[in-house]
C-alpha cells in the first residue's frame, strides 16, 4: 500500500539522517545544497513547496525529514509543519508497532494534539472520531504532553483494563491507519509559514 509505504520511509529519513553539525562535510554540505536550491527554484514558503511537490511523493518526505532534522538538532524551536510530520509518523510507526499504549508510552504521544490537529485540517472525520476515543480514557480526554506523567495516567488506565486499546489497534491497523499521506499533505496546506525551508545564509 503506497501510504504505508511513503510513512515507512519518513521514519526511516528520520531515523538515520544525524545530526546536522556532526555530520561528515560532505554530507552537511548536502543538506546546505538542499536548502539552498529549494529556496532559489522553488521559495521558501511551506506553500511554494507543496505546490511544487503536488503531493507527499518520497522527495518531498525527504526534504521534510531534512528540515525536522535540522531545526531539531540545531536546537531551533519546531514549526507546525514540522510537529504535523513529528506527529503523523510517530502515531503511525508505533500504534502498527505496538498498539496505543506504546505511542503514548513513548516520545511520540507528546505530539499527540499535533497528530489531532492533522486528522481535523486534513478532513479525516473517520481518523479524528477514532484517535478521541483513544484519548477518552485519560483524564478530561486529554493526555498530558509530558512523558513522564503521561506514563503515570497510561499506568491507571491499564490497572483499570489491561485491554483497554486491544479493539482500538485491532480497528486501526485494519480498516483506519491514520494519518494518510493524503491528510497529512492536506493539513500542511492549511498552514501559512512563509518561511519554511531553512535559510542557512543569515
Amino acid at each position: 500500500m503506497l501510504i504505508a509505504v511513503s510513512i515507512f520511509v519518513a521514519a526511516a529519513c528520520a531515523q538515520f539522517l544525524a545530526v546536522p553539525m556532526n555530520l561528515p562535510p560532505a554530507v552537511r554540505e548536502a543538506y546546505v545544497a538542499h536548502f539552498r536550491q529549494i529556496r532559489a527554484d522553488h521559495g521558501a514558503s511551506l506553500g511554494a513547496v507543496l505546490k511544487h511537490y503536488g503531493n507527499l511523493n518520497d522527495d518531498l518526505w525527504l526534504l521534510l525529514n531534512r528540515i525536522v532534522d535540522w531545526r531539531q538538532n540545531l536546537d531551533i524551536p519546531p514549526h507546525a509543519a514540522d510537529r504535523y510530520v513529528m506527529a503523523s509518523v510517530g502515531l503511525r510507526t508505533d500504534v502498527q508497532n505496538g498498539g496505543f499504549s506504546q505511542y503514548f508510552t513513548n516520545e511520540a504521544g507528546n505530539y499527540w494534539q499535533d497528530a489531532l490537529a492533522v486528522l481535523i485540517g486534513g478532513d479525516d472525520a473517520a481518523g479524528a472520531a477514532h484517535f478521541r476515543r483513544a484519548l477518552a480514557p485519560f483524564p478530561n480526554a486529554t493526555p498530558s504532553v509530558d512523558q513522564a506523567e503521561r506514563d503515570a495516567e497510561l499506568g491507571d488506565i491499564e490497572d483499570a483494563d489491561p485491554d483497554w486499546d486491544n479493539r482500538l489497534n485491532a480497528e486501526y491497523c485494519q480498516e483506519l491507519c491514520y494519518p494518510s499521506d493524503e491528510t497529512l499533505f492536506a493539513a500542511l496546506q492549511a498552514l501559512e509559514d512563509p518561511d519554511f525551508v531553512p535559510n542557512i545564509d543569515k
